[in-house]
């Protein structure tokens, strides 16, 4: 066997290569859209929203659909095209339900949109003119529930002579401007800050010449004049930045009223600072993606009371290496494109987060971590791990991929369509891959040739082991069979013990009585009637004596297990031989029986019976020393047996002799007193008889009840 097992551990350690993942993405339903997400209603369900930029004819729109993709609401937007980078969904007045934010691209101009989907609103919050006829753009939004105001920050991602890019606070309610802080520098992550009441920006340098001057309140894009924000905003709008430049990464905190309170600028080209949160504390990881022999990221810990950041580790990587470092479940996570993910504490420490398993690609396109899932994107796969790092499913285009935890759906995109999908389990049968069954094949050939080899080596070793284990059974079976007729014959003589004594108390009366009388005859021989009376004492009194002697006789001969024997006799051939020492022991006898009644049991071993039972009765009731000292015996007859039912006024079995009651030498009473064998007997009795013997405790003591086949 253990040879199997070995060969079994060894199968499993190729599970990998033998089956295909456990589940597979099935798709529901494909889409003519460009991108989707989930959107949740005040009564808490949530739904479906895909939409489309703009395709040949079709114009842009909006639709929401219900988890079983029938469509809810509809939106189009004629002669304009919405902008899929800059879509946020977003509770922005805090009411449970969550509206769209999104920029809708006219002929001319730049709509900034808020859309209540679920009412038909639509609100435009500010609109602006556009130079590049490929205008695309960023949009990130937060929402200030204390200041009763949102956030959204616009980055145009091919700056022109008309460009803006920066932060613009509105009303909550109004959904007035409050306030518009110019950034030149492309915003990636924007957070708001529940505890202090701030903004946290971290910017992306891109090199698109693209720079801001707060004296002039001017963009300028390759140092050529740009967007004048005054011709935009009311002067009393625009907040003051001082110079920036898309040529920076920087992270930055700014005040819910629009000032700038901390700034820090990273040094390097094409630095991407990326924004982690840990429980209360923020962190910052600034990765250099500029080309040369080694790249480095860095990890800076942002301490908040002092405002002051500060350098916690250095990662020097291979640039050919994938690097990635984000948060999932308040973790900081770390991956260098290994199969082992790392998580970094609050001083920049690594320690393994999980290492994950069944990885078939070693070029990793990109690692995203979600609070569910990892997903590992291969030149041609993607892989789609749990958070215990096993492998669940893969797919054979490597696109990114989203999932929409409160759907269970996870959701592609590809050029010209969008696909839903969910997990479903893959049977055992069809995760086997073709390449598998000639490796089985091998497998199965060399593990039988194996396996047969140490089952003939095992064999000859073991076969003289066999036989003396056989005749070592044998022999402990014999010792076993000797020592049960020995414990058998013990508790037969202590039951005949009992007898003749009650044989010896019974048979003094009578005795004496012949005696007395015999010495009166002879001292008053020459009295006829004396002679008379004393002759009918003897002749009775020799009379009763023999009785006793037969019936001792009788209940210690042997006789055939399958003969019968009547219950009332039997109990009165008992109460001849016992009844008097119950009743000098202060013991009542009270009799309930059918004289009619007769069971298949012998009568010697019925009446072996009886003495265990009562006897042992007797002496619970003694040692209870309660006032009510009686013991009723019943016959119940019913259809093919009758049961006889012993009920004593003791203390009852206790629970845990109860449970062992019929094992051997299993006793009450005082060392000495009781061999332990009594109910072991009487039970093993009963089943011969093929009847039952059961025991259990009652209100006023315990209780046995016999079942023997009624004859």
């Amino acid at each position: 066997m253990k040879y199997i097992f070995i060969l079994i551990i060894f199968s499993l350690s190729l599970q990998a290569q033998l089956l295909s993942p456990p589940y597979k993405l099935n798709l529901e339903i494909s889409l003519p859209e460009s991108y989707a997400n989930e959107i949740r209603r005040a009564d808490g369900n949530y739904f479906i929203i895909h939409y489309l930029k703009e395709l040949d004819d079709i114009p842009g729109r909006f639709r929401i659909s219900a988890k079983n993709f029938g469509l809810v609401e509809a939106y189009n937007f004629k002669n304009a095209s919405v902008i899929i980078r800059s879509i946020n969904i977003i509770d922005v007045n805090n009411d449970g339900e969550d509206e769209v934010l999104f920029l809708l691209r006219n002929k001319s101009t730049i709509q900034i949109i808020l859309l209540f989907p679920f009412e038909g609103i639509q609100k435009i919050l500010f609109e602006y003119e556009y130079g590049n006829d490929y205008y695309s753009a960023n949009l990130l939004g937060a929402h200030n529930k204390d200041k009763n105001q949102f956030y959204v920050a616009i980055s145009e991602n091919h700056p022109d002579e008309k460009s803006i890019r920066g932060i613009f606070a509105f009303d909550d309610s109004s959904f007035k401007l409050n306030w518009f802080l110019p950034l030149a520098e492309w915003i990636s992550k924007f957070n708001y800050n529940g505890e202090t009441d701030n903004l946290i920006v971290t910017t992306i340098s891109y090199n698109n010449g693209l720079r801001y001057n707060s004296a002039e309140h001017k963009f300028r894009i390759n140092n050529k004049p740009g967007q004048s924000v005054l011709e935009i905003f009311d002067k009393s709008k625009i907040k003051d930045t001082g110079e920036s430049s898309d040529s920076e990464s920087s992270f930055r905190i700014i005040s819910s009223d629009g000032n700038i309170l901390y700034t820090k600028i990273f040094d390097g080209d094409y630095i991407s600072p990326i924004l982690l949160k840990m429980q209360n504390e923020l962190f910052i990881s600034a990765f250099n993606r500029s080309v040369k022999e080694n790249n480095e990221m860095k990890l800076f810990h942002f301490n908040i009371e002092r405002n002051k950041i500060e350098l916690r580790k250095e990662f020097e990587v291979n640039p050919s290496q994938t690097i990635t470092i984000l948060n999932s479940n308040n973790k900081i996570l770390y991956s260098d494109g290994s199969n082992k993910i790392m998580e970094v504490d609050s001083n920049g420490n690594l320690a393994e987060f999980l290492a994950l398993k069944n990885q078939l690609a070693d070029s990793i396109k990109y690692l995203y971590i979600s609070n569910d899932f990892i997903f590992f994107g291969s030149p041609d796969k993607l892989h789609i791990y749990d958070m215990k790092g096993e492998l669940l499913a893969e797919t054979d285009h490597s696109s990114e991929i989203v999932y929409l935890k409160n759907l269970d759906l996870f959701y592609k995109k590809y050029s010209d369509k969008i696909e839903l999908l969910r997990l479903a389990k893959v049977p055992f049968w069809d995760r086997i891959q073709p390449e598998t069954f000639s490796f089985l094949s091998i497998i199965f050939a060399t593990s039988t040739s194996v396996i047969f080899f140490f089952w003939l080596l095992t064999m000859s070793i073991s076969k003289k082991k066999i036989i003396q284990q056989k005749v070592d059974i044998e022999k402990s079976h014999n010792e076993l069979k000797e020592t049960t007729s020995k414990l058998i014959e013990s508790e037969k003589l202590a039951v005949l013990g009992t007898i003749a004594s009650s044989v010896a108390h019974e048979l003094n009366s009578p005795l004496g009585a012949i005696l007395n009388s015999a010495e009166r005859l002879q001292q008053e021989a020459h009295i006829k009637e004396e002679i008379d009376s004393n002759l009918t004492l003897i002749k009775k009194s020799a009379i009763r004596a023999k009785t006793i002697i037969e019936k001792f006789l009788l209940s210690s001969r042997q006789s055939k297990s399958d003969s019968s024997t009547n219950i009332a006799k039997a109990i009165n051939d008992w109460k001849e031989l016992f009844e008097r020492q119950f009743i000098l022991s202060g013991v009542n006898l009270v009799y309930e029986i059918d004289q009619n009644l007769s069971v298949k049991i012998s009568y010697e071993e019925f009446i072996q019976v009886l003495i265990n039972i009562l006897f042992n009765a007797r002496d619970a009731i003694v040692s209870s020393k309660k006032e009510k000292n009686e013991i009723r015996i019943k016959t119940i007859e019913e259809t093919d047996k009758v049961t006889i039912e012993f009920q004593d006024s003791g203390d009852g079995f206790e629970d845990r002799i109860l449970e062992k009651a019929f094992d051997a030498f299993i006793t009450t009473k005082e060392s000495g007193k009781g061999t332990g064998l009594g109910l072991w007997i009487s039970k093993r009795i009963i089943n011969e008889a093929d009847g039952s013997i059961k025991l259990s405790n009652t209100a006023s003591g315990a209780l046995v009840k016999i079942s023997l086949l009624k004859v």
